[in-house]
């Protein structure tokens, strides 16, 4: 009887050491982030880039922009680089979403912006893009000579998403920008009641409208009907998507949503055909990704 006792107790006392090294280890051990297949490229495009990535800013003496800020690889190899023009949201300057566009040059890119707060028009954009393509031509800049104006695209927040749209379609130079991308832009509605006129329907380049699904953009700034109006007016034949991050409301979707618009950039102007996963064949990765992503539209003739 003694014995059994005595093995009853060792069992017990096993089994306690058992679940407190069981406990200690789950303790020790940090949480691993998980990859699946539904979002392994906007994972991946999440990261940073292989860059190292260098910043200038250049003063101008026209109120409209003020500073021009760049982001770039500080690395150059020799050859040309993709270009990124930003509007800016309402009240915003370059600097209020810098790490973005710096998570953008550490993928090859070279990002400019200015401090145009009340950017709409479209016309600071367009100044920055002049001031870009005379930077390419300045023997005493360390851009000189790396853009390439054929791969130019353009991207906006807000209000920024307006100023992209038109400055796409209304300058003479608008033809240099082959790509555009828009987070959370200003409904056709709430933009008409403010006079920040656009259409959709003038784009003739590959665009990717994104938005996101909290309060402030599902219920005020980029509501879903108004996002498939705009979607719907867009006659080109080029590639076209929208898409709602989940979760995400407005001030927060251009950050959020860093990883697809890395992508978008690589697949349209660079031509990757990794990132064109995303966004093209019947699978791809924005449509199956439906933990991240929902409200997903592509069209492309």
């Amino acid at each position: 009887m003694k014995n059994r006792k005595l093995v009853i107790l060792a069992v017990i006392l096993i089994v306690i050491l058992l679940v407190f090294v069981t406990l200690i280890s789950l303790k020790n051990t940090k949480p691993k982030e998980v990859i699946t297949i539904r979002d392994e490229l906007e994972f991946k495009y999440s990261k940073e880039g292989s860059y190292d990535v260098g910043y200038i800013e250049h003063e101008s003496s026209n109120l409209k922009t003020g500073k021009y800020s760049i982001w770039y690889p500080m690395k150059m190899e020799d050859k040309r680089y993709p270009v990124i023009v930003i509007a800016n949201g309402t009240g915003a300057t370059a600097e209020t979403h810098k790490d973005v566009f710096k998570h953008l040059a550490s993928w090859g890119f070279i990002v400019i912006g200015n401090e145009d707060k009340n950017s709409w028009t479209g016309e600071s954009t367009f100044l920055s893009l002049e001031h870009i393509l005379q930077i390419n031509n300045n023997k005493d800049s360390i851009l000189y000579n790396k853009i390439d104006t054929n791969k130019i695209g353009v991207s906006g927040h807000s209000q920024g998403g307006v100023g992209a749209i038109n400055a796409v379609c209304n300058y003479e130079n608008s033809n240099y920008f082959k790509s555009i991308y828009t987070a959370s832009c200003a409904s056709i509605e709430v933009s008409s009641m403010l006079g920040w006129e656009y259409d959709t329907n003038q784009i003739n380049i590959p665009y990717f409208m994104s938005a996101g699904t909290g309060d402030i953009d599902a219920g005020l700034i980029a509501p879903l009907d108004s996002l498939e109006n705009a979607y719907n007016d867009i006659k080109s034949r080029k590639l076209t998507v929208m898409g709602r991050k989940k979760g995400v409301d407005h001030r927060e979707v251009l950050k959020e949503g860093k990883g697809y618009m890395v992508a978008w950039f690589l697949a349209t102007l660079n031509e990757d055909n990794e990132a064109k996963k995303v966004f093209y064949g019947r699978n791809s990765e924005i449509q199956i990704n439906t933990e991240h992503w929902q409200d997903v539209q592509i069209k492309n003739n």
